[in-house]
């Protein structure tokens, strides 16, 4: 991509930081950012969002960050037509860190993550290419779902762990998405994962080859509440 460039100076953090922090309204468009994580230290977010409304990332080149994309709460978020290559935990993530917080009107369509790497060790989350997920915790009162969420025409490949994960998510969209080649952990590295506390949710015209435990991982539970939970195509 012969784009204009964004690049992390040596040892600018000293205990992580953001490369760029967005705001309400604001689009980033046709940006590389290059995070520079092999010289800094802590964790270094390529592209930061906190409870932003109508906020774009479209057409930017993210690479060496911890997480390339990372938007906790908000709406009306569109992240479309990006390459998030060579980081280390996430690509591209959305979360709710607790129930206080709302996250709705989700769009991750049409990026492509690659080589994300940490899930080999360590935690269970990490190494994702693309990860939505709510609050979660041991009781009810811990849980919130972000709502209304469209995943579609992603390409994944190459990461430690899933290609994309959903958790703690419904009214949601999983659609025309492929995810292939993610084979670097050997307990759990599936193409996409529809994990705990998800529900009204399609999963279909996905392509899911060569990935190490499942093409297409349902892991459900109801969360102490019983859903209709989501349709599965192929």
């Amino acid at each position: 991509m012969n784009l204009p460039t964004i690049k992390l100076a040596n040892s600018a953090f000293g205990a992580g930081g953001a490369v760029i922090e967005v705001n309400s309204g604001v689009v980033i468009d046709g940006v590389k950012v290059d995070a520079n994580l092999t010289n800094n230290s802590g964790s270094v977010y390529g592209i930061l969002g906190n409870e932003c409304e109508k906020t774009t990332v479209r057409n930017c080149y993210v690479t060496d960050a911890s997480f390339g994309i990372w938007f906790t709460g908000g709406n009306t978020i569109k992240i479309t037509g990006n390459m998030v290559d060579a980081c280390t935990t996430y690509g591209i993530a959305i979360n709710l860190t607790d129930v206080t917080a709302d996250c709705y009107n989700i769009v991750v369509t049409g990026n492509e993550c690659k080589n994300i790497t940490d899930g080999t060790t360590g935690s269970l989350a990490e190494g994702q290419g693309i990860i939505i997920y709510g609050a979660t915790g041991p009781t009810s009162g811990d849980y919130k779902n972000i709502t209304k969420v469209i995943v579609s025409d992603n390409i994944c490949y190459g990461n430690g762990r899933q290609g994309i994960t959903l958790a703690a998510v419904n009214d949601f969209v999983i659609d025309g998405n492929n995810c292939y080649d993610n084979l670097a952990n050997t307990d759990l590295a599936s193409g996409i994962l529809i994990s705990e506390a998800c529900y009204n949710g399609t999963v279909t015209g996905n392509t899911c080859t060569n990935n190490y435990d499942a093409g297409i991982l349902l892991d459900i539970v109801p969360q102490f509440t019983p859903k209709d939970y989501f349709s599965y195509g192929q």
